[in-house]
């Protein structure tokens, strides 16, 4: 639907206004000199269209010195009326045919009125994050929330994967270079110990034994001096009997030393399994958080944006893969306006305001805009429009 005709009486600036726009236009320029009534013309459209939410914005709706205000917008179908008094302001919506009006005019406008229509600019000037929120918007925030949240879910459940493998990595490398020791089983060689000491004791009675025998034996032979010399040697040869128990001795006393390195090369190894472990959940939650978003690009790829080249990423919007701030003010204004034609696909009318900062080529490029998509674009210039143009001087259209 696009407007056929729009009038209005002593609203803001404006007296008396009838404006029938050439159904052949695809663009609606209004123009004059400042605090003429130019302004007023693209307020009254809002104001009718946009229902409740447009007329709040609206501070003194009625022209100095009148006591009430009139707007009518005639679309391809219907009729909207908004009056206004000191009291407040009345609704009306009905066909064209005049026969009925319609019990709940503004649902009515609620459900045709879309986001940007009366300022498509405004997507070229939002912070990033809101423009990718228009963007999720048009394609379906659903689809892109439920993809948002596996992916939180995955993202979040990283960071603590990874906060758990750096404090264990911290851990192991405290510990340095451990060697494998085997643990000594102290209980073990102690029982060997006394089991040695035992049989060590027994070799040492028996030697005393035997030195007494032989101590005997050199008194009955105490001429043989030979003998003696023989005795002697003997028992000098004895003391090696000692040797298995200072060994055991000497591995007890060590125990310790090597059981606390057996532990560390333990706990190393036990270390070194969990990092192990938490690196390879980490990399299975990073695979879903880059499946997450390869699903939302491809999301974002196939889903019918009305720029072709647009998309977005988590630092915003983007158009052909450059940073949308850094694209031309041309082309910002192409995807303004071509967003705010995705999001009033029945009420095919745009207002912009300030169009006197376009150049000729901006204009053109918004008229040829208008043909394509077949929609109806309303521009405030400054000045005069020339014969395409519609003139407003005192509130009223000049001829």
């Amino acid at each position: 639907m696009k407007i056929t005709r729009f009038e209005a009486e002593n609203f803001k600036r404006l007296r008396a206004v009838d404006i029938t726009p050439n159904p052949g236009d695809g663009t609606v320029i209004i123009g004059g000199r400042n605090a003429q009534g130019k302004t007023s013309v693209l307020d009254g459209i809002m104001a009718a269209l946009a229902g409740r939410a447009g007329s709040k914005e609206l501070v003194r709706p009625i022209r100095d010195g009148e006591n009430k205000a009139r707007v009518v917008v005639e679309l391809e179908d219907l009729i909207i009326e908004r009056k206004w008094t000191p009291s407040g302001s009345t609704l009306t919506v009905g066909p064209k045919d005049g026969v009925s009006r319609l019990n709940s005019p503004q649902a009515v406008l609620d459900k045709f009125i879309g986001a940007l229509s009366f300022d498509p600019l405004k997507f070229a000037e939002s912070e990033p994050k809101a423009q990718v929120a228009t963007l999720i918007n048009i394609i379906g925030r659903e689809a892109f929330d439920e993809i948002a949240d596996r992916r939180r879910g995955a993202y979040d459940m990283r960071t603590e994967v990874n906060r758990q493998v750096k404090s264990i990595k911290a851990r192991r490398d405290a510990l340095g270079a451990v060697p494998e020791v085997q643990p000594v089983d102290v209980a073990e060689v102690t029982n060997r110990f006394l089991d040695a000491q035992r049989r060590d004791q027994a070799r040492l009675d028996w030697d005393r034994l035997q030195r007494q025998i032989e101590d005997l034996q050199a008194q009955q032979a105490e001429v043989v001096e030979k003998g003696q010399a023989i005795a002697l040697r003997y028992l000098v040869g004895g003391v090696d009997t000692l040797e298995e128990a200072d060994v055991l001795r000497e591995q007890i006393r060590y125990a310790e030393v090597r059981n606390r390195q057996a532990r560390e090369y333990d706990q190393a190894i036990e270390l070194e399994e969990e990092l192990a472990a938490q690196e390879q959940e980490a990399a299975r939650l990073t695979s879903l958080v880059n499946a997450a978003d390869e699903e939302r690009a491809a999301l974002i790829a196939n889903s019918p944006l009305p720029v072709p080249g647009l998309g977005f990423d988590e630092d915003g919007v983007t158009l052909n893969g450059v940073p949308f701030v850094q694209s031309s003010a041309a082309e910002r204004l192409k995807v303004s306006v071509a967003m705010a034609m995705a999001f009033n696909p029945e009420l095919r009318v745009i207002c912009i305001r300030d169009a006197s900062l376009l150049d000729d080529d901006s204009k053109r490029a918004l008229a040829a805009m208008a043909e394509e998509h077949d929609y109806q674009i309303w521009l405030e210039v400054v000045g005069d429009p020339g014969e395409v143009g519609v003139v407003i001087e005192d509130g009223e259209v000049q001829s």
